[in-house]
């Protein structure tokens, strides 16, 4: 029998036809077997091996940055109608996206969970009405600096997103009250950032605290009309869950306000108030005699500050890890008196512009506080760079000072 050239080449074909894998697996089967691979990059690869996997590839992509225009979007949205997630933050002043762009996600993107449109400054009550209409699974929303945004536009996402668990509102200087009033109906809601939202007060607080009580982190930082009322019954409300509380830059909100959270919430490991500028030592007292668990107390130019207040910091709560008392002039080397030899935890402690501070005090943290690695002493009259290399500081720790930072 004579086999010619013919004969072989259309047995070899027959055989990469019966172990070629496309010819074994299904659809679905591919699309299983690609959902396992993890690296984006090993995913990447994948959809490089033919026009079939990187089609079943495609349809199982749940994540996406989009920094494209219009045209782009349009594309995507007609290959990637299973996305999850959605990136359209601005990083410049442009307007960037448009109301008609977020009602074209809002049509194709069915199953988005979590949509960040940081910074859209074209972006209005519109474009968020559509967002509310569309995408009812919707738990994660980030608006912060999308000015044209009011309580219209917030009342439509809470009305329809039940189910939302984090929004950032930052910088939306147009939503009142109205718009706390309204996330009420939010009872999933565990992270909201309010930051620079200077024309929401105690009333809108009142009022969210009525239906929100999931709260884990509440961000008012510059929220100038915000004070202790507020304060007070928001934290009553999620006493069991709020483990961060920014109160940074509320001229209103003084001693009421604080005891309350330490009154209540036992969870708080993070408590932000630096620019109260009403908080005294009273708090604090009252305060760290209930509550002992704190990692992270900055009270930055909290000028009523005295010793006294910070002693009992020191005293009552072993295990702090940051502290910042930048510019609280009236503190001095007596506030490290009670700090225990080798038990406490401060890593990083920032004292620029406490000018009663000398370096042995800054000596009596080093030696105290045994995992210490960062220390910002910048306009300190009595701190220098020839007393601070006398001191035993730990391997790797930095010290910045006026003009050098030294690392030891």
């Amino acid at each position: 029998m004579i086999l010619d050239r013919e004969h072989f080449s259309e047995q070899g074909e027959n055989e990469d036809r019966e172990h070629n894998i496309n010819s074994v697996l299904r659809d679905d089967d591919l699309q299983a077997v690609l959902a396992k691979v993890s690296l984006s990059s090993d995913r990447d690869a994948c959809a490089l091996v033919c026009k079939r996997w990187k089609a079943i590839q495609d349809s199982n992509k749940k994540s996406m940055r989009l920094r494209a225009g219009p045209v782009m979007l349009e594309r995507i949205a007609a290959r990637f109608s299973s996305l999850t997630s959605l990136d359209m933050s601005q990083n410049s002043e442009f307007p960037g996206w448009k109301d008609s762009n977020l009602s074209l996600v809002a049509q194709s993107f069915s199953r988005l969970e979590r949509l960040n449109i940081n910074n859209c400054k074209g972006i209005s009550d519109k474009g968020l009405t559509a967002i509310g209409q569309k995408l009812s699974s919707l738990q994660w929303l980030d608006v912060s600096g999308c000015k044209q945004i009011t309580d219209l536009g917030v009342e439509h996402i809470a009305s329809r997103c039940h189910g939302l668990r984090v929004l950032y509102l930052s910088r939306c200087k147009l939503i009142t009250d109205n718009s706390l009033a309204a996330l009420s109906q939010c009872r999933f809601l565990e992270n909201l950032v309010l930051q620079g939202c200077t024309n929401i007060g105690d009333d809108g607080l009142i009022r969210l605290s009525e239906g929100c009580s999931s709260l884990q982190v509440l961000d008012l930082a510059k929220c100038g009309k915000v004070g202790d009322i507020g304060v007070k019954s928001i934290v009553h409300a999620c006493s069991t869950f709020l483990h961060t509380l920014v109160l940074e830059d509320c001229p209103q909100v003084g001693d009421v306000g604080v005891i309350a959270a330490g009154e209540c919430c036992q969870s708080l490991h993070t408590l932000l108030l630096g620019g109260c500028r009403l908080l005294s030592d009273f708090a604090l007292d009252a305060y760290f005699r209930r509550h002992t668990n704190l990692t992270n107390l900055q009270v930055e130019f909290c000028m009523k500050l005295t010793d006294n207040g910070i002693k009992v910091v020191f005293a009552n709560c072993p295990s702090l890890e940051v502290l910042d008392v930048r510019c609280c002039f009236l503190l001095t080397d007596m506030c490290f008196e009670t700090l225990r030899l080798g038990e406490n935890c401060i890593k990083e402690l920032r004292i620029s512009g406490c000018c009663g501070i000398t370096s042995e005090g800054v000596k009596k943290v080093a030696e105290s506080c045994p995992q210490l690695t960062f220390i910002e002493a910048k306009y300190c009259t009595h701190i220098s760079t020839n007393t601070i290399v006398s001191i035993a500081f730990l391997d790797g720790c930095r010290v910045v000072l006026d003009k050098e930072t030294l690392l030891f």
